[in-house]
């Protein structure tokens, strides 16, 4: 993820560009991601405080480079602090993460 809140998908195997997701909010300052134990979703938190879950099974555009499509959205009441990690549990029941605040 990058400073711009991009948060771009590769290939390990070649390199190739698979997805890339700009949130549409404006959101800047990614800080970390996570995959969901499925692979189907990835959440990614950010500088303002907020969780962004992404949902990349769906696809728009060209098969080979799509947007993923924001599913949730929410502040973890702590603004102003930088969600700095974030876990799943194996069976995804849960998600944990951390902020810069401790």
């Amino acid at each position: 993820c990058a400073a711009d809140g991009t948060v771009i998908l590769w290939a390990a195997d070649g390199m190739q560009h698979l997805r890339r997701w700009q949130p549409s909010d404006g959101a800047v300052g990614c800080c970390c991601v996570a995959f969901a134990p499925s692979g189907r979703s990835l959440a990614a938190g950010y500088s303002d405080g907020v969780l962004r879950q992404m949902d990349l099974s769906i696809r728009s555009g060209p098969p080979t480079v799509s947007d993923a499509v924001l599913t949730h959205s929410f502040g973890l009441g702590v603004a102003g602090h930088a969600v700095t990690t974030l876990a799943y549990t194996g069976g995804a029941e849960y998600m944990f993460c951390g902020t810069e605040d401790g």
